[in-house]
């Protein structure tokens, strides 16, 4: 008897556990403004001066952004601001400086299309360049970029290939 009504308490459990909804969020479903938000991520690199992955930690606010690069064992690569379009990079033992955006791949290793990547991990082009619709995604400013996987409405991987350079994009976590 013991037995017969454990198992009928396990099946009661488990067809409850399968009523709950899932309440992972959405871009489209989270009442927020689209400029504050945060991701945490894992960035593939592979281009002709760097192989490798580093851990994104994206911080997007209504000012800017503030990205955080990490290595293995947490070790900090580099920490990228944007305020009203100006880039300051700061690298572990050295001053920060001031850059343009396209200046970075000359201390990152990489193009890091960084005026781009606030609209593309959303899910749209940057609205302030031209782009080319594709099946997968689309292209713009000489970058082709896939979605290569959703998870409720949100992208959660990414592909971004510009010539020799291809940067894959997984998305852990999405915070609003």
């Amino acid at each position: 008897m013991f037995k017969a009504s454990c198992i009928v308490a396990l099946m009661t459990l488990l067809v409850a556990c399968g009523l709950l909804p899932i309440t992972e969020r959405s871009v489209h479903d989270v009442p927020h403004n689209g400029t504050n938000w945060r991701l945490l991520g894992k960035l593939g690199v592979r281009s002709p001066a760097y192989n490798g992955s580093v851990t994104m930690d994206w911080r997007n606010v209504e000012q800017g952004f503030h990205v955080s690069l990490t290595g293995m064992l947490g070790v900090k690569l580099a920490r990228i601001s944007s305020d009203q379009g100006m880039v300051e990079l700061m690298v572990p033992d050295k001053p920060s400086q001031i850059l343009n955006a396209g200046d970075l791949q000359a201390y990152l290793g990489y193009e890091l299309p960084i005026t781009h990547i606030p609209h593309w991990v959303q899910g749209h082009p940057n609205p302030d360049a031209a782009s080319i619709s594709q099946e997968s995604g689309f292209e713009q400013a000489g970058w082709r970029i896939e979605y290569l996987k959703y998870q409720a409405s949100l992208p959660r991987k990414m592909r971004f290939s510009y010539d020799d350079t291809r940067l894959t994009l997984l998305i852990r976590r999405w915070d609003f």
